[in-house]
């Protein structure tokens, strides 16, 4: 704990953990400030106040003119150079200059299952290689809510640059409540919230203004998406973007089904340099499937692009159907074409891909200019000739928003988002109270929120004791570990940014008694096969080690027979093993468990270790899975 503030003028200081010592523990900032920190590296990895982190906690802590320069680093931030299954809670940091090549964001560098909640951010990034943010140079998993981002990132020559995150590796992080003002300059894959999405990534209740400048693949939301989930939900852009191909409002190529709810995006969409080519209010690029429902633009769209919408400048191969619903679009346009391929709503389907724009609309007095000589084609939504329409929610396509708790509207105005967050999420669990010494602990939180388009975020509090349990979407994960014998406390809340759950609080045992092998995998459970099994066709040898100082006695296996999974030979335990009631101290015994499926599918079944090595009863979970033809 911070007692009080330091200023560390003039101290050489070269971050706190290493990959091989990473730091593990708590840094509670009690409100107090670090100034002027500077770390100067050369070429090499994992940069800042804390180099490496895993499973650390770090909260409410002020970083005021803090420096670190590292441009031949990877893994670069002010905060954490690289950040594993680690939580970030009230930070500030204000008036900070970073600079590194790839990996680089003011608060990760590499983000690996991490969490922030509540941050304030200005001063400037900049980066010369390839995943270059605002806050996060790459990210995997992990949650990020309550963001307030003045960060400017200057990173002309760099691929994967963003206002937020640079890019994003695996799985779908999810960020709400972001608001960035910033300026955001690359080279390809640029975007205002994200530069690049890989595997997955929501935005929810979110707003990016400013400026977005890159060459290819620029957005005022994401620069380029290739996978989903890619989902956009309550979110906004004011922005002047500029740049040359696939080039647009709220993506510059969006691919592989994204979907886009309750958005909108206003300011200029302009054309720099030569060979423009694919521009357009909302997408400048889209393929493989995509979807936009109750969402509009009202973006000038200037450029010399050969294909140019008010909406969409391209539609490309790979997929038959692309989604427009309920949206409109208020956006001149301008381009060069020699063909009919401008447009005021979509400017070219290359493929004659079905594009559906039910009830979706276009101001038909908005200018369309064809500096070439093809003209600006007809569109393929239904032209409004009054500008006021799209005003009133009484007239399509407002008429099927809501605007109850998601928009709200304005007279002689565009409608703009509620984000008021109204409810608390509610939150039940059934975990178990005992965990075996290396084994790994899973538990699901059922998690509801009455207020649309948002997330939540499980928070450990400061009296959490668990320090082996690790937050991971809605689940509590880990694996004890002989040094973590004993009985610690659980202390959560879930929050949804504004408000929280009543807290969470109870008890694990993880006794030195009896564990299992083999033992399941990262998601709970043991796989008897990754093909479809026939009837009695599998079978797996546990094998139970006690693991403390004195016999365990009541050895039981519970919870079986279920779903297909039954002790082989039709008892405890099993035909092949030879477990008893009691096991002494270090010594292993087996239990065969079979698999005869009735069902097809995919079937699951928690079996639970019973045991008492002197300390009470234990009883804790093993899962188990299969596939039945």
């Amino acid at each position: 704990m911070l007692t009080a503030s330091v200023d560390l003028a003039g101290v050489v200081f070269d971050g706190i953990g290493s990959a091989t010592q990473p730091f593990r523990g708590r840094l509670l900032g009690n409100g107090a400030s670090i100034s002027n920190l500077a770390i100067s590296r050369g070429a090499g990895d994992n940069v800042g106040l804390f180099n490496v982190t895993d499973g650390a906690s770090i909260s409410d802590l002020t970083l005021v003119d803090a420096t670190v320069t590292a441009p031949a680093s990877t893994n670069v931030a002010i905060l954490i150079g690289q950040c594993t299954l680690s939580q970030v809670v009230n930070v500030t940091l204000t008036s900070l200059a970073l600079a590194g090549s790839a990996s680089v964001g003011s608060i990760m560098g590499a983000a690996f299952s991490c969490s922030v909640l509540d941050a304030r951010l200005s001063g400037t990034v900049t980066g010369t290689g390839s995943e270059i943010g605002g806050l996060f140079g790459a990210v995997e998993h992990g949650k990020f809510f309550n963001i307030d981002s003045t960060v400017s990132v200057q990173a002309p020559l760099a691929t994967s640059v963003g206002g937020v995150a640079g890019a994003e590796w695996w799985s779908h992080p999810d960020l709400q409540n972001a608001r960035i003002a910033a300026t955001v300059v690359g080279n390809q894959y640029v975007g205002g919230i994200l530069g690049e999405n890989t595997d997955g990534f929501y935005i929810l209740r979110s707003s990016f203004t400013g400026t977005v400048q890159g060459n290819s693949d620029v957005g005022g939301v994401v620069g380029v998406n290739w996978d989903v989930p890619f989902y956009v939900y309550s979110t906004s852009v004011d922005a002047n973007i500029s740049g040359a191909q696939n080039v647009g409002g709220l993506a510059g190529q969006s691919s592989e089904g994204a979907r886009y709810h309750d958005c909108y995006a206003i300011g200029s969409v302009t054309g720099v340099g030569a060979g423009q080519a694919n521009f357009g209010g909302l997408w400048g690029y889209v393929s493989y499937e995509g979807s936009i429902y109750r969402s509009y633009a009202a973006v000038t769209v200037d450029s010399t692009a050969e294909r140019v919408g008010g909406a969409i400048g391209l539609i490309d191969a790979w997929y038959p159907n692309y989604d427009v619903y309920d949206s409109f679009v208020a956006s001149p346009v301008t381009g060069s074409s020699a063909a009919s391929t401008i447009s005021l709503f979509l400017g070219e389907n290359s493929t004659a891909q079905t594009l559906n724009a039910s009830n979706s609309h276009y101001w038909s007095g908005a200018s369309c200019t064809n500096l070439g000589t093809g003209g600006c084609n007809t569109s393929t939504a239904t032209g409004r000739a009054a500008l006021a329409d799209f005003y009133d929610p009484a007239q399509a396509p407002l008429s099927s928003w809501d605007f109850s708790g998601v928009w709200v509207a304005h007279a002689g105005a565009f409608p703009t988002l509620d984000l008021q967050q109204r409810h608390a999420p509610t939150v039940s669990h059934a975990c178990a109270d005992a965990a075996g010494i290396g084994v790994p602990y899973l538990c699901r939180l059922t998690i509801a929120d009455a207020d649309p388009n948002e997330a939540q975020m499980i928070v450990l509090q400061p009296a959490h004791g668990c320090q082996w349990l690790r937050t991971d979407e809605n689940i509590l994960r880990g694996t004890p570990a002989i040094d973590d014998a004993g009985t610690c406390a659980v202390s959560l809340v879930v929050t949804d940014g504004a408000n929280s759950t009543p807290l969470q609080s109870f008890a694990i045992r993880a006794p030195l008694g009896v564990t299992i092998a083999p033992v399941p995998n990262w998601d709970g459970y043991v796989d008897y096969s990754f093909q479809n099994v026939d009837a009695g066709a599998k079978s797996i040898l546990f094998t139970l080690t006690n693991l403390g100082s004195g016999p365990a006695t009541g050895i039981a296996i519970s919870g079986l027979p279920a779903a297909g999974f039954s002790f082989s030979g039709g008892a405890y335990p099993g035909a092949g093993g030879n477990c008893a009631d009691t096991l002494g101290a270090g010594a292993s015994c087996t239990v065969e468990v079979g698999f005869d499926p009735a069902v097809s599918g995919e079937v699951f079944v928690d079996m639970f270790v019973e045991f008492d090595s002197g300390q009470g009863p234990t009883r804790y979970p093993v899962g188990l899975r299969g596939w039945g033809i």
